[in-house]
């Protein structure tokens, strides 16, 4: 009587609920190589925003030192241009760079040097150096 009976296999149910580790790893890779490569331009990318910011923090200075001059019927000296910015109350540079009026400009110490022959060449071209930069 025992022969009677056939054995019939009984098809296995895969579990494809999950991933694998391998399928795991090759994805932890992938994004570590991403990250890896995204870095250095996010840094590069920030510190070409601080020098926009300052930049534009310095005109809006240069120009509300002029008025001030202006609207007090003042003479630039460094001892009032100190105490305009005293009483103005901002931080120009977002690196905290010192500034200086130097003929007729705002230029901070960090961020301006080197590049004055480059807006002065901008300057006969007609552009208005850019746009303001968003942070």
């Amino acid at each position: 009587m025992r022969d009677t009976f056939v054995s019939v296999k009984m098809p296995r149910k895969l579990n494809n609920k999950g991933f694998t580790l391998v399928e795991i790893m090759m994805v932890v890779a992938i994004m570590a190589v991403l990250v890896a490569v995204m870095i250095p331009s996010f840094a590069s990318y920030k510190e070409t925003l601080k020098v926009g910011v300052c930049d534009f923090k310095c005109s809006q200075a240069e120009e509300m030192y002029e008025v001030y001059l202006t609207m007090k019927d003042l003479n630039h000296t460094e001892n009032l241009f100190t105490q305009f910015l005293v009483e103005y109350g901002e931080d120009i540079c977002p690196d905290g760079s010192d500034v200086r009026y130097v003929d007729g400009t705002v230029q901070c110490l960090v961020h301006s040097i080197g590049e004055n022959e480059d807006s002065e060449n901008d300057e006969g071209s007609g552009d208005d150096g850019g746009t303001v930069p968003f942070l």
